[in-house]
């Protein structure tokens, strides 16, 4: 599952922002991966993206 944050037109569009995860065999743990462009650190973005990746996985 991945989360992307892009901002620009359809055609020109840039990312801001992903994170994406995948169960581990196990089916008890995760691998994990949160991402922020240069361009955009230190604005709040990393954690609104952790808060809506947080919402997503307690909804499934």
């Amino acid at each position: 599952m991945a989360l992307i944050v892009v901002t620009g037109e359809q055609d020109k569009e840039i990312e801001l922002g992903v994170t994406r995860y995948a169960i581990n065999l196990d089916g008890e743990s995760c691998e994990f991966a949160l991402v922020i462009a240069d361009s955009i650190r230190g604005k709040g973005l990393a954690h609104k993206l952790m808060i809506a990746f947080v919402r997503y996985c307690n909804r499934t």
